[in-house]
């Protein structure tokens, strides 16, 4: 007797379609005066992150209560929550799914107006960071009635509300009535500036959608409502990870020389040369930390303690493709009763011809009364210059790709202020060159940068 393999069935190829809505009595209606709506689908339902999905505008008091029931949707709207002659869009994002495979049926907008017309009219416009001048995204941009006091402004609810993408905002279906502009990255949900570290843009002017067009707001986050928090260093990230001349132990005392330099990976004179410490420091010996070029012990090089980061600087002027010894002697810093063992580390600058320089033209329509140009390597800033002149110049700058920064300084203290929303004091200004540059070694790098630039015109010569 023989025994057949037996297969058991698959069930088919996986459902990979989202729902199909089958029936949608309310999308579109006029005179709507509340109450349940009910939309079917073709499949079993579910709803994922709902309270976070949905979205009204103009906003309620309380959001309508949506829920599935078998292959339906079901949105409770009671008539006392909506306005007269108003026109609502209920956007549900990604919340709907289908209850077997999971596909989303993404951003159902329901549209519906309590009254004889749709409100049509739109406003857009885009937002930038106050201080980088970056592109500001995920803020939510708010519009209140014309009518409510400054005072008033993000303490309540607005009427209306949307999140800005890739720095730029725009509302719908909005009545042709005047409102106030505010923006807020709102951190706990709350439509109040009341926490740490918020960040608030607002313009001065009551809009209008039929009037106003592509308004520019800058966010900024208060001097006195900063966050607090600290953050790790990179240190703790480095504990366990040694490399020889670069990091000693004595007992507890732990140092590390930053960056991590030896004879065959260059300094960078961009770079600070650093001694970054585990524990409190209690005193130091500058006389026992010398740095010495070729056999010559500089003197000239500064050596600064930095209590706040418990960290040694050591600042010479560097000479490029020169031979450097970092001699640190038994006892060159200690705590209360430990001393920090010394160490020798040797190391090259790099050579001119490792670096590019940076020729910056720009265009006279941008620059103002004072202006400070910065250059920075992502998040790191390496140069900074107060300018008054079209052509900036920067030298000795490693090859890499760098983005450039225009503040305009206007009460000329070498800083970026920022603003305070109760006083409606707006923050100092910043533009960004919207493309990063790219700096090639052994080059005259030469950026044009135009008012309206997309793209920064890149050229140059050895």
């Amino acid at each position: 007797m023989s025994c057949a393999n037996i297969v058991a069935p698959t069930g088919g190829p996986r459902d990979k379609d989202a729902p199909k809505i089958l029936s949608n009595p309310i999308d579109s209606n006029l005179n709507f005066k509340g109450g349940n709506i009910e939309i079917e689908f073709d499949e079993y339902l579910k709803l994922q992150d709902i309270q976070k999905q949905l979205q009204v505008t103009p906003l309620l008091k309380n959001n309508p209560k949506v829920s599935v029931k078998k292959k339906s949707l079901i949105i409770e709207l009671p008539d006392s929550s909506l306005s007269d002659n108003t026109t609502y869009n209920i956007n549900f994002g990604n919340s709907i799914r289908d209850l077997r495979e999971n596909n989303t049926y993404d951003n159902l907008n329901i549209i519906f107006s309590t009254g004889a017309y749709f409100d049509s009219l739109s406003f857009s416009g885009a937002i930038f960071d106050a201080q980088t001048g970056a592109k500001d995204t995920g803020i939510s941009v708010y519009l209140y009635k014309a009518s409510v006091p400054d005072s008033n402004l993000l303490k309540e609810k607005p009427m209306y509300a949307t999140k800005a993408t890739n720095g730029v905002y725009i509302f719908n279906s909005l009545p042709n009535k005047d409102f106030k502009l505010v923006a807020l990255k709102d951190k706990n949900s709350n439509y109040t500036f009341d926490a740490f570290g918020e960040k608030v843009a607002f313009y001065e002017k009551v809009i209008s959608p039929t009037k106003d067009k592509n308004i520019i707001l800058y966010s900024f986050i208060e001097e006195n409502k900063k966050d607090t928090a600290k953050t790790k260093t990179a240190l703790a990230k480095s504990k366990g990870s040694k490399g020889k001349g670069n990091e000693k132990k004595s007992d507890s005392i732990l140092y590390l020389v930053t960056p991590r330099v030896n004879i065959n990976a260059p300094f960078d004179v961009n770079d600070t040369l650093t001694i970054q410490f585990t524990d409190s420091l209690k005193k130091i010996d500058k006389n026992k930390i010398r740095l010495y070029e070729s056999d010559a012990w500089d003197l000239s090089a500064t050596i600064n303690f930095n209590e706040e980061k418990n960290s040694i600087e050591i600042l010479p002027e560097w000479k490029l493709g020169a031979d450097y010894q970092l001699v640190l002697l038994d006892g060159f810093a200690a705590d209360s009763n430990r001393q920090a063992l010394g160490d020798t580390i040797r190391f090259k600058t790099k050579r001119a011809k490792d670096y590019g320089n940076a020729i910056i033209v720009i265009e006279k329509k941008l620059l103002k009364e004072h202006n400070i140009l910065s250059l920075f390597r992502g998040n790191t800033l390496i140069k900074q210059k107060s300018i008054a002149d079209t052509t900036v110049n920067f030298n000795q700058l490693s090859p890499g790709k760098y983005s450039l920064q225009l503040l305009y300084d206007n009460n000329n203290n070498g800083q970026w202020d920022s603003g305070n929303f109760k006083e409606r004091k707006q923050a100092e200004k910043s533009i960004q060159l919207p493309t990063p540059i790219e700096i090639k070694p052994n080059w005259d790098n030469q950026v044009i940068w135009k008012e309206g630039d997309k793209k920064g015109k890149i050229g140059g010569k050895k």
